[in-house]
C-alpha cells in the first residue's frame, strides 16, 4: 500500500472510531482534521487532556483575529525553538513533534497558521538568548519555547555528589535565562512588536541514559540501580519541579505557560506513566535520552489542544509587562504554590 492510500486508511479509521469522548488527535470539531491515534493512549480523551493540562496566557487575541480563513494579514508563523527533541531526535522528520503539530493547523486552521522549526541539538536557552537576533529572522508571531529536556537536568557529576541539594542552581538559571530571552525579544528594533512567548514544558526523560556516552553508561545504570536511594529521588525532584521556573518568569512577564510534564508526571517519585510513554516504541524499550513516536505524538497532541484553546479564549491583554513594569528579581521569586499545578 503506498503512503497516499495509507494515510486515506488510517484516516478512515479514525472517523469511524471517533465518538463525544474522542482522542485528542480527532478532536478539534472537524473531522476532515482527523490523524491517526497514538499507540500508547493518553491522554485518551479530549476531557482528560482539558482536566490535566493546565495553560495560562493572555494576549491572543490579535493571534485569534488571524486565524479568520479571510482574514487579509499574513499567516501566524509559530516558531519553535528547543534541543535535540525538538529536532526529530530518534525519529524520522515526519514524526517530530514540529512536523506533526504543523500537519495539525493546516488541517484545522488551512494556511493561516505556519509552523517554523528552528531547533538545535543541544542547545539550551543560553543559546537561545544569543541567537535571539536570527531566531526572529523571517517573522515570528508565537515563539514556542521547549528547552525543559535540557535546562534542568543534573550532570552525571551532580547525581553521584552531594551536588543536586535542593536544585538551587538549576532552578536560578533557567529562570534567568527564560527572563534574559524575553527581554532580548522585547529589545530587537528590527521587531514591529515582540512576539508572544509560549513557554511550554514537554518532559524530560524520567531517567537518564544515552548510548551515545558509552564511557558513563555503566555510571548511569549504577546511579539508577536504586531508584529509591536519596540522590535519586533528589534527582527526580529537580526534573519534576523543573516546570516551575518557567512558570514563574511566564506570569511575571505575562507570557504563555503549560507543562504537559504535569499531567504526565504529576509526583516527583511516580514515574510510571512518563516512562511507558518515553520508551513504549523503542526497541526493546531501550533507554535514551531521546524518546520514540508516541511520545512526540503526545507532544503535538497536547499543544495543538493548548494552542485551540489560547485563540478560543483570547482576550485584548496586553503581550507582556512594558518595560517600566519590569524588574530583575524574577530569578529569586518563590516558586507557584502548589494550588497553582495540576
Amino acid at each position: 500500500m503506498d503512503r497516499g492510500l495509507r494515510r486515506l486508511f488510517i484516516a478512515a479509521l479514525c472517523v469511524a472510531s471517533s465518538s463525544p469522548a474522542d482522542v485528542v488527535g480527532c478532536a478539534a470539531g472537524d473531522k476532515a482534521y482527523c490523524a491517526a491515534k497514538p499507540r500508547f493512549p493518553y491522554p485518551a480523551t479530549q476531557e482528560e487532556l482539558d482536566a490535566t493540562l493546565v495553560v495560562r496566557g493572555a494576549g491572543w487575541g490579535s493571534i485569534a483575529a488571524r486565524l479568520a480563513p479571510d482574514h487579509a494579514s499574513p499567516p501566524v508563523r509559530v516558531v519553535v525553538i528547543g534541543g535535540s527533541m525538538t529536532c526529530h531526535a530518534n525519529v524520522r522528520h515526519d514524526d517530530g513533534w514540529p512536523f506533526v503539530l504543523g500537519g495539525y493547523m493546516k488541517r484545522r486552521y488551512g494556511g493561516r497558521v505556519a509552523v517554523v522549526d528552528k531547533c538545535a541539538a543541544a542547545t539550551s536557552l543560553a543559546w537561545a538568548v544569543n541567537m535571539a537576533s536570527k531566531i526572529v529572522e523571517g517573522g515570528v508571531d508565537v515563539l514556542l519555547v521547549d528547552y525543559v529536556q535540557n535546562d534542568g537536568r543534573p550532570t552525571l557529576l551532580d547525581a553521584q555528589s552531594d551536588g543536586l541539594r535542593d536544585g538551587t542552581d538549576i532552578d536560578t538559571r533557567t529562570r534567568i535565562g527564560a527572563e534574559a530571552l524575553l527581554l532580548a525579544l522585547g529589545r530587537l528594533s528590527q521587531l514591529p512588536e515582540p512576539p508572544l512567548v509560549f513557554f511550554y514544558a514537554t518532559y524530560p526523560p524520567p531517567r537518564f541514559f544515552t548510548k551515545y556516552h558509552r564511557n558513563n553508561m555503566r555510571e548511569w545504570a549504577k546511579f539508577w540501580s536504586d531508584y529509591d536511594a536519596p540522590k535519586v529521588k533528589a534527582y527526580l525532584k529537580i526534573l519534576h519541579g523543573h516546570a516551575d521556573n518557567y512558570e514563574v518568569v511566564a506570569t511575571h512577564y505575562n507570557a504563555t505557560f503549560a507543562a504537559l510534564q504535569r499531567a504526565l508526571w504529576p509526583d516527583a517519585l511516580d514515574t510510571a506513566r512518563a516512562t511507558k510513554l518515553w520508551v513504549s516504541d523503542t526497541s526493546e524499550g531501550d533507554w535514551d535520552h531521546h524518546p520514540g513516536r508516541d511520545a512526540h505524538r503526545v507532544v503535538a497532541d497536547s499543544i495543538f489542544n493548548a494552542f485551540q484553546r489560547l485563540a478560543d479564549g483570547a482576550d485584548g491583554a496586553p503581550r507582556r509587562r512594558s518595560c517600566r513594569e519590569r524588574d530583575a528579581g524574577v530569578a529569586r521569586s518563590s516558586t507557584p504554590s502548589a494550588s497553582a499545578s495540576t
